[in-house]
């Protein structure tokens, strides 16, 4: 469970990297150090350093902590505490939580917890549910006396609310200090109103982060602003994030006030209601807080912003390394922030950038954007960023495929270190050209249209130097393709492979297993669209070659 075994023994390094300027324990750091690593014990580091050796541990190993060990039972529960989930979905299985998209691929490190809405990924070690299921039962241990002075709330770091639209509609009333007092066989929604007004303010003296999620299922915006009121007043200076579905109907409305001083990650999904116009109008007439880290609007209907609002918006930007738009149409892109890294463009019917009336766009250099993902690109006429720097380029589109190739090579005449390429609704004829173009390629997903499956043969014969390849062949074996013949050319042009996917079960290929996620490029986590099966490339290798 503890592998302390040296050399490779991470507390053992961890002990040796800490200065007696951290930690304040020169002599004892010392006495460590000369002993040696065989005789180390965990328990000689300083609490702060075992906190954080144990909170690297796994779910399992962390309950089987506090139950073996005395001596780590302290931090183990510490760690296992680190992440309350409220789960205000009347009827959710506790068990089950729902899977929202990241949208941008990127390492786990950079999304999760606590830099962002890490419940939105499958690689969280664990929390502590409080859901309708445990509510009356924590109500109950509570006014026996046995908690909440027995469940350590101190310990919480951070605290995230699921709602959906059968969240109790109390929750709508937290601004409310009157009633919530709970009740033996009370409902749902008074015993969670009286949990977030009675409990959490008193006990969660350490919450660092709150996130707020509506998952895909839209809630009241009267509920959603509310548990944001709350969360603002309640835990000022938490980082507060943000995931938000608006939902279509009477239940829209323009005053939506949902970004607070420390709003850090935000992402505000507008429907085509035509009250959403005014509500995202509403949004951006007041500038983004400095410490926001990532930031997404999309709306699913073209709305028209004068370019000084954007950029009185953004002007106060330093931190933001995240910006995914949709729906937003202006005349200039020069409002962008400079520090932006990682950028994505999802275009409706007219694109992102409106038609200009009196001018052509200037160009906007972007030199810190190494991760860029254009939506419906062949929605795009004009693309007036300059981007030198983009190492992993997503592109997805369908119709004109003469507006895609002017997107492409507008941005891959700037980009020349290409490494990670991810082509989605493509012909094969133009993932090639695209491919051609980024000799530095490394990484590549394609997933094609299907329209011309005989161009698989000319891709794969272009693609040299790879580490990681998804490839899309279903249209091709249907067809009658050779899916043997094909691998056998992808790793005899690419020696350093070390995982290969398809999409398509093929009798003639031998031990493909139905790969995992999240799978990992070697850079970061890479989003399919289909299902994968993985080729065991040493077995393949040592069979065919």
């Amino acid at each position: 469970m503890l592998d302390l075994h040296p050399p490779n023994c991470r507390q053992w390094k961890l002990a040796k990297s800490y200065t007696a300027k951290t930690l304040h324990s020169t002599a004892r750091l010392g006495r460590l150090a000369a002993s040696g690593p065989r005789s180390f014990r965990l328990l000689d580091l300083p609490s702060e350093i075992v906190d954080e050796v144990v909170q690297n541990l796994s779910f399992s190993d962390l309950k089987n902590l506090q139950v073996t060990s005395s001596g780590l039972r302290r931090h183990a529960t510490r760690a296992l505490w680190a992440h309350v989930d409220i789960n205000a979905s009347v009827g959710l299985d506790p068990g089950v939580r729902p899977q929202m998209a990241p949208y941008l691929g990127s390492d786990c490190q950079s999304v999760c917890f606590p830099s962002s809405l890490e419940c939105h990924h499958n690689c969280r070690r664990g929390y502590v549910p409080v859901n309708t299921f445990n509510i009356e039962a924590l109500w109950k241990t509570s006014v026996t006396g046995q908690g909440p002075h027995g469940m350590p709330f101190n310990y919480v770091q951070c605290l995230s609310f699921y709602l959906d639209d059968t969240s109790p509609i109390l929750l709508g009333q937290l601004n409310n200090p009157a009633g919530g007092s709970g009740g033996n066989g009370a409902s749902p929604d008074l015993l969670f109103k009286w949990f977030l007004l009675q409990v959490v303010p008193r006990y969660f003296t350490n919450v660092k982060v709150v996130e707020i999620n509506t998952g895909y299922r839209c809630v009241s915006v009267d509920i959603l602003q509310a548990v944001v009121s709350y969360a603002s007043t309640v835990f000022p200076g938490a980082a507060l994030n943000v995931e938000a579905w608006i939902p279509n109907g009477p239940t829209s409305h323009c005053d939506l006030d949902i970004i607070t001083p420390t709003s850090k990650n935000l992402r505000l999904f507008f429907g085509t209601d035509p009250s959403h116009k005014k509500t995202l109008a509403n949004i951006l007439t007041r500038p983004l807080p400095s410490g926001t880290e990532s930031l997404f609007l999309h709306i699913n209907s073209d709305i028209e912003v004068p370019r000084w609002v954007l950029i009185n918006f953004f002007k106060n930007c330093s931190n933001l390394k995240v910006l995914s738009i949709k729906g937003i149409l202006c005349e200039e892109m020069d409002w962008i922030p400079q520090c932006v890294e990682k950028l994505c463009i999802d275009c409706n019917d007219n694109g992102c950038v409106s038609s200009p009336k009196y001018h052509t766009p200037s160009v906007t250099l972007l030199p810190s954007v190494t991760y860029l993902r254009i939506i419906n690109a062949s929605n795009i006429p004009i693309f007036p960023l300059q981007l030198p720097n983009v190492t992993k380029f997503v592109i997805s589109g369908k119709g004109d495929q003469s507006s895609l190739e002017v997107v492409c090579q507008t941005v891959l005449k700037h980009a020349k270190n290409v490494q990670q390429l991810t082509c989605r609704g493509i012909p094969y004829a133009a993932i090639t050209n695209l491919a051609l173009r980024c000799p530095g390629l490394t990484s590549m997903v394609a997933e094609s249209d299907g329209s011309d499956p005989e161009n698989a043969i000319q891709l794969v014969a272009t693609l040299e130097g790879l580490h990681f390849l998804y490839l899309d062949l279903k249209a091709f074996v249907n067809m009658g393709g050779d899916a043997l013949s094909l691998m056998k050319l992808i790793l005899q042009n690419s020696p350093q492979m070390e995982t290969l996917l398809i999409d398509h079960q093929c009798a003639l290929l031998p031990r493909l297993r139905r790969a995992k996620e999240p799978i990992n490029d070697g850079y970061s986590r890479v989003l399919l669209l289909n299902k994968a099966f993985s080729l065991d490339v040493p077995k393949f290798r040592s069979y065919y070659f």
